[in-house]
């Protein structure tokens, strides 16, 4: 261990989050630019809004659970994205699938994860191919690339789940579930437009580290993008269309297990549509 990383100025592995030196030392511009791009989705506001003459219905997000359980609040849909187990075993996925049927929720969404690996039968293990070990689901909907369509409340929501990352729209998909890196917990808004678009694509770009960012090239131009759309963003929400008149998205990253610590912690993300 470097002094540096055991200081904790530096990340450990490349499982941790980057610290601000690391975001420094790999590229100074672009971590200006997510910092301003965070500062412009604060200034947009919350990205949706429960209509106001239906009743909301709360929608709990959990994921990364690891063979470990937590403690779930009560809602309308529970939505468990991905990383049921470790091992992935079929034995192993069922004892998680029959801690979901316990909780009171009336409609319970599981997709898998890279860990539960029962679901691909290409990478079943042995004994479980030999046994021909079969899951109770009863309770349960799995989605692998299918959508599941639930009146509740008398709305109608539609229900999309892939245990891959697919191209999917339409963009009326208000939010979106998802696990797998422990250090991204959290949500954050999200709206497809000329900003996200520039975003993505500085991000998509090699980190050229400090001195190269000196150096005019194509990140400038996604930075310049960024800020211009993003200002235009903000003047036309508090200006031309006012509060609560946002029409974007939210991303969720459920992950139950913190950090690279081998540990799930209660912290389900419960989000109101």
């Amino acid at each position: 261990m470097g002094l540096l990383v055991w200081l904790g100025l530096r990340r450990s592995n490349q499982w941790e989050g980057l610290t601000v030196l690391d975001h420094l030392i790999d590229s100074p511009l672009t971590f200006f630019t997510i910092n301003f791009y965070h500062l412009v989705l604060f200034l947009r506001g919350t990205p949706f809004r429960p209509p106001r003459h239906q009743p909301s219905i709360r929608v709990v997000c959990i994921s990364d659970t690891h063979d470990q359980v937590v403690d779930v609040p009560p809602g309308d849909i529970l939505v468990h994205a991905g990383d049921l187990t470790n091992a992935g075993t079929a034995a192993d996925i069922q004892k998680q699938l029959d801690w979901l049927k316990t909780l009171p929720h009336p409609v319970k969404i599981v997709i898998a994860g890279n860990h539960d690996s029962y679901f691909d039968i290409r990478s079943r293990c042995d004994d479980d191919r030999r046994r021909g070990a079969r899951l109770n689901l009863d309770g349960l909907i799995y989605l692998q690339g299918e959508i599941s369509v639930h009146k509740i409340r008398g709305r109608e929501i539609s229900i999309f789940g892939a245990p891959d990352i697919p191209e999917c729209g339409p963009k009326s998909f208000a939010l979106h579930v998802f696990g797998h890196c422990h250090c991204a917990y959290g949500k954050e808004s999200v709206y497809f437009d000329d900003v996200q678009f520039a975003y993505e694509r500085l991000l998509s770009r090699p980190r050229r580290g400090f001195f190269w960012d000196l150096i005019p090239n194509q990140s400038w131009v996604d930075m310049f993008e960024i800020i211009y759309h993003g200002i235009h963003s903000v003047l036309w929400k508090w200006l031309m269309s006012g509060p609560g008149s946002n029409q974007g998205s939210l991303m969720v990253n459920a992950a139950q297990m913190y950090k690279n610590s081998g540990k799930a912690v209660s912290r389900a993300v419960v989000v109101d549509i």
